[in-house]
């Protein structure tokens, strides 16, 4: 369910840009490759895709959409075969900093004493010159309540949020209001808790936001009460990334988001896979 939206100073209420997605799909058979042709070329209404190109020898599917990156997943996943996506890209040619065009933000709670662990995922594509699209999905946050999504100054987060800065600001004007260029927008979290967001804004660009943070917080501009945090970094765009296992450790893409990111939980997990 995506989430309810107040847009804020430069954002843009239209519906989101086509983006073009690259996803590894676990298919192992004709079968499989079928099974994910029926449940894309099904889908209503059949505007939210295009260029649906299915590759079951490289295990690749590869289309265009408006679509939330996670209902694609899920999507994908009803057929049984698991996805994992590996790419975000753009048609636009020949786009000021084309080599930005896509980024991610990994949020994660600001402190630990926590009671409960917000974690989530932005994706941040620019699809044009004009327009900067954040797609995310955040868990963990209180239910029925507005959080800010605001890009900040600086990129430290040593000290949690208070050493991330104030909101950026990149100083142009918005005649519909006063706030910072960085304030992406207010979303409401709904009874489960979850944000689901697809946000447009005409004042952001990548290609400035690269190494600064991304906060949610309850309150917006203060650094009290942000809930979760992560540095906007470049992402793999399409054709880029077509790994299939971890160079480190040998876990499979597969079996990626069953165990942690890092840490000893990581390597015992990792060690256990290959039993």
């Amino acid at each position: 369910m995506t989430a309810e939206v107040k847009h804020a100073a430069g954002l843009d209420s239209r519906q989101p840009p086509m983006k073009e997605l690259q996803f590894a799909v676990n298919m192992t058979c004709q079968s499989c490759a079928d099974s994910v042709s029926r449940v894309l070329s099904s889908h209503q209404p059949a505007s939210d895709f295009a260029d649906i190109r299915i590759q079951l020898t490289e295990q690749r599917v590869i289309l265009r959409t408006s679509l939330h990156v996670d209902s694609v997943l899920e999507l994908l996943e009803t057929t049984g075969c698991r996805a994992v996506l590996q790419g975000v890209g753009t048609a636009s040619q020949g786009m000021r900093g084309q080599d930005f065009a896509s980024g991610v933000v990994q949020l994660e709670s600001v402190y630990t004493t926590n009671t409960s662990s917000v974690q989530g995922v932005v994706r941040i594509l620019q699809p044009d010159d004009q327009q900067c699209l954040f797609d995310g999905t955040v868990d963990g946050l209180e239910r029925d309540s507005w959080y800010s999504l605001e890009v900040r100054q600086g990129g430290d987060l040593s000290g949690g949020s208070d050493t991330c800065g104030p909101v950026y600001n990149d100083g142009s004007d918005d005649a519909q209001s006063d706030d910072p260029s960085g304030l992406v927008g207010r979303v409401h979290t709904g009874p489960s808790g979850r944000l689901r967001f697809s946000l447009i804004s005409n004042r952001l660009r990548l290609w400035n936001l690269v190494g600064r943070c991304l906060t949610v917080s309850k309150s917006a501009g203060c650094s009290e009460n942000v809930c979760a945090a992560g540095i906007v970094a470049r992402s793999a765009g399409l054709f880029a990334n077509d790994k299939r296992i971890c160079s480190c450790d040998g876990v499979e893409i597969w079996s990626e988001r069953d165990v942690p990111s890092v840490g000893a939980g990581r390597a015992a997990a990792a060690a256990a896979l290959k039993k």
